[in-house]
This record gives C-alpha cells, sequence and structure tokens, in this order.
C-alpha cells in the first residue's frame, strides 16, 4: 500500500502544491443552502465529519485507488475530472493502482486541498487528462474516476452526530448471488443438521480399549515364542491396556519373565496346573460381558504361542505367518473393527469345513463376542452326527469354532487370495501363506471373492465339506434362535 510519501510525491510531480482554504470555507465553518450537499438537506458542521473506511470488494474497482482526501469545501473551481457533487479526489500513480486491490477513503474535516484559481484548476486538469491517456491507464482511469465518484459516497454509511441533520446513504442493492448462497448454505444446514451432529459425536468418540488374552501352556519352547510375540506387540505401536495371562502348567516359575518383553502392564487372571483354551476364551467372554453391561466399548486380542506344544516345521511357519498378519502391523485389523465393518478379524477365515479361523489368533469387538454362548458349553446340537471332529467343530476344534459360530458374523481376514499361492486351512499348503509376510497387510470383509467358485473349479469342495459346512451351520443357527429372533 503506497504510504504518506507516495501521495507527497505525487502531489508535487503533478503540481499539486497544498494551498490553504480560504477563511470562509477553515475549520468550524457551516455550510449555507448555497453550498450544501446535493442531497437539498440543511448545513452540515465540517468539522463534525471524520471517517475512515475500506471499499468493499463489490465496488469492482479493477486495481488500487488511493483517495487521498474527500473535501466537503466549494467545488466550483475544482479539476472537473475528477469532482463529483461531494467530493474532490486524488489518485495515487498507476503502478500502485495496478499492485494493489482494495481503496482507502479519507472523510476529513481539514480543508486541505482546496479552492485555487481557474489557472491552477485548468492546469490540474490537463494534468489528469494527460495521464488518462498513457497506454498502461486508458483502460481503467474512466471507469476508475466513475466508481470511485459513486461508490465513495454510496458504499460508506456514516453517522453525523448532530441533531440537525443525518446523512443518510442511498440504499444499493445486495449481491443476489451472495444471499442465495447463505440461504442455501442455511437450508442445507438445517436438513443435515442431525447427520452433522452424529457425524461429530462419531468422530469425537473415544477411542475403544485394548485387552490382550494370553493362553500360556508353558514348556520349554514357551519363552522363546512368548518373547517373539510380545516384542512385536509392543513395537507395533497399538496402546495396549492390559495384558491378561492365563499359566497352564505344573511348573510355571519362569512366567513372570513375561514382563520383560511387554511394553504393557501384565495381570495373571489365571494360573492352571492343567487345562486348555477354553479357560483363556472364557475369561474373554466374561470381560466382553462386563465391559457391554458397563456400556464401554472395547477390542479384544485372542494369543497363544502356536506350536509350543508340537514343535514342527509347519507350525514354525504357521505362527510366523500369524504373526506378521494379526500382531507386526495389527492397525488394518483394528481400523475394520472400529468402522464396523465387521466383528472379528484374522489371518484367514474360512467358512469350511466349519466357521473359523484358522489358527486361532484373531481380534474381535468386544460387542460381537458377548452375543456368543459360552465357550466351555457342549455343541449339544452336534451329538449323535456321524463326521469327524475336525470337520463340524467340536470338541478340541470347537475352541476355534466358538468365535465364528454365530450366524450373523461379519468377519474380515489380511490373507490375500491368490490362486497361483492358494492357502485353505490347517496346516496343509501353510507355506503359501508364510510367503506373504513381507507384503502390506490389508484386510477386507471374507470369504475373498473368487475363493468359493476356485473350491470348486479345483474339486476341493467335495460332498464331504458340503455335508459338514450344511451340518455345522443348522446346529448354529439351532444355537442361536433365540439371538435370531
Amino acid at each position: 500500500m503506497s504510504t504518506r510519501g507516495d501521495w507527497q510525491n505525487d502531489e508535487k510531480r503533478l503540481g499539486m502544491e497544498k494551498k490553504p482554504c480560504p477563511a470562509e470555507y477553515g475549520r468550524g465553518e457551516r455550510f449555507g443552502a448555497e453550498n450544501a450537499p446535493t442531497t437539498g438537506r440543511k448545513g452540515v458542521d465540517a468539522s463534525r465529519l471524520r471517517v475512515q473506511a475500506t471499499l468493499l470488494p463489490w465496488a469492482r474497482l479493477p486495481a488500487h485507488i488511493i483517495v487521498k482526501e474527500v473535501q466537503l469545501c466549494s467545488f466550483s473551481t475544482a479539476p472537473p475530472d475528477l469532482v463529483s457533487p461531494n467530493a474532490v479526489l486524488f489518485a495515487s500513480h498507476a503502478h500502485s493502482v495496478q499492485q494493489h486491490g482494495m481503496a482507502l477513503a479519507n472523510i476529513s474535516s481539514s480543508c486541505g486541498l482546496c479552492r485555487c484559481s481557474q489557472r491552477t484548476a485548468a492546469r490540474r486538469s490537463q494534468k489528469w487528462r494527460e495521464r488518462a491517456r498513457q497506454p498502461s491507464q486508458s483502460v481503467w482511469f474512466s471507469r476508475c474516476e466513475r466508481r470511485v465518484r459513486s461508490a465513495v459516497i454510496e458504499l460508506m454509511v456514516w453517522p453525523l452526530r448532530t441533531r440537525r441533520w443525518r446523512y443518510i446513504a442511498p440504499k444499493r442493492a445486495f449481491p443476489i448471488g451472495v444471499l442465495a448462497l447463505t440461504l442455501l448454505a442455511l437450508l442445507v444446514g438445517a436438513l443435515h443438521f442431525r447427520a452433522l451432529r452424529a457425524l461429530v459425536r462419531w468422530a469425537m468418540r473415544p477411542a475403544p480399549a485394548v485387552h490382550v488374552f494370553y493362553n500360556l501352556f508353558w514348556s520349554e519352547a514357551v519363552p522363546a515364542i512368548a518373547e517373539e510375540q510380545l516384542s512385536l506387540l509392543s513395537r507395533s505401536g497399538v496402546r495396549i491396556e492390559q495384558l491378561h495371562v492365563y499359566g497352564i502348567g505344573e511348573d510355571l516359575r519362569q512366567l513372570p519373565l513375561i514382563e520383560q518383553w511387554a511394553a504393557f502392564p501384565v495381570q495373571y487372571d489365571r494360573l492352571a496346573p492343567a487345562g486348555n483354551e477354553s479357560i483363556t476364551l472364557k475369561g474373554l467372554h466374561d470381560f466382553c460381558k462386563a465391559q457391554t453391561a458397563a456400556g464401554k466399548r472395547a477390542i479384544v486380542l485372542y494369543l497363544h504361542p502356536k506350536g509350543s506344544f508340537h514343535a514342527r516345521g509347519t507350525n514354525l511357519l504357521y505362527r510366523k505367518a500369524m504373526n506378521h498378519f494379526v500382531l507386526r502391523d495389527p492397525f488394518p485389523c483394528l481400523q475394520a473393527l472400529q468402522s464396523g465393518r465387521c466383528d472379528v478379524c484374522g489371518m484367514r477365515y474360512s467358512r469350511e469345513p466349519h466357521s473359523h479361523f484358522p489358527g486361532n489368533m484373531w481380534w474381535a469387538d468386544c460387542a460381537y463376542v458377548t452375543r456368543l454362548y459360552a465357550p466351555d458349553a457342549p455343541r449339544r446340537e452336534l451329538a449323535g452326527v456321524d463326521l469327524p471332529e475336525s470337520c463340524v467343530g467340536v470338541n478340541r476344534f470347537a475352541h476355534e469354532h466358538w468365535i465364528g459360530s454365530h450366524p450373523l458374523l461379519r468377519p474380515c481376514d489380511c490373507l490375500p487370495f491368490s490362486p497361483d499361492r492358494f492357502y485353505w486351512y490347517g496346516e496343509e499348503r501353510i507355506e503359501n501363506a508364510y510367503a506373504f509376510i513381507d507384503t502390506e497387510v490389508r484386510c477386507e470383509p471374507a470369504p475373498r471373492p473368487g475363493l468359493e467358485q476356485y473350491l470348486r473349479n479345483q474339486s476341493l469342495y467335495h460332498e464331504l465339506v458340503a455335508e459338514c459346512v450344511r451340518r455345522s451351520s443348522e446346529a448354529d443357527r439351532a444355537a442361536y434362535a433365540s439371538d435370531l429372533h
């Protein structure tokens, strides 16, 4: 923006030397009817007029025009090109006009640039005409003088604090586009207020607490496996509220070693000389029911040292694959659970031969876990069925089936489906799942598209598998009949 020095230089260059006002137009002089503004109202005390304002953008000034002073004196001898009935305007030079985008008006009561002789007025008028003919100014200058004359008076409303006379600016039409957009915004906001409020509440909801339930059947191989798994979980960046340890074994003196490998609080919920996975699953189930009853949302991780009992090579690949998809980067699973896309998330979900997560290591939402029957309850609906236990998910295979037993389960898995590196369930072809441990983890709703068609094309979905799927699904619907209705 131009400074006071720029204005003074312009005045000297254009021959606009300041001259004192005549005595009859001095400070405090009250205009008579012959010198009053063209509004036709009574005279006004010039010493009471002082305002600074900014022309609004819809004045449509093409460039920056600094209006030096607006004089409410006699205008009979002022330059005709720049005189309105109410003001004498002096603009800055061309480059200031082109560099800036607003206009500043200073309406003052001091008549600094006032009445002058006819000869001085003619010289000023000639200089302004010469500037208007310059190429850089010829386009905008005629607009400038016309718009500034009207905008300064019509767009600025100022109260004159006198009882005798008050200036009222002419009404100017409000931009129809701005008004229409404002009304449209208010209408849309009113229609979608409830949706917006629900969205804000959803965004500001507290993050669910994460609890880990660790089933440890202690043996010589467990310390190395537990250190591997807990180290991956600690480095994953997930905030764990509590690690619930269920130790099973006759010699549990080394069990406190896990506190060195876990970067989160450890709680020993139960220690028993003998037992199976149902002990830990029962504790997880009771915990979720208590959280849901208290109105709290929680996510649980069921974890166990795969391969500690049978230290075979296939179990090693099995554990490495599950550690990658479930522990190393658990955020895809957690995001799928928090967004409500799924209820349980693991490495692989399979509906064949019964609904389960192979390997039985998964993340789950407590809201879903609460709806399941007790994990130590026998599946009476399958009593007397002459099918393999592993096929229908009973006895020791019921531990895997329990988390997938509800007919309304929404599962997600993270192992990609690839016909070239296909893995279904169990230990068969587990090396194909292990081949993905260097890939990015992406969890999607399961079963994956194209999986069932691939099973049929490869003759893997044979009559025994189809029969197991049918009988197991019927038993699940019977077990949750009251919940389904």
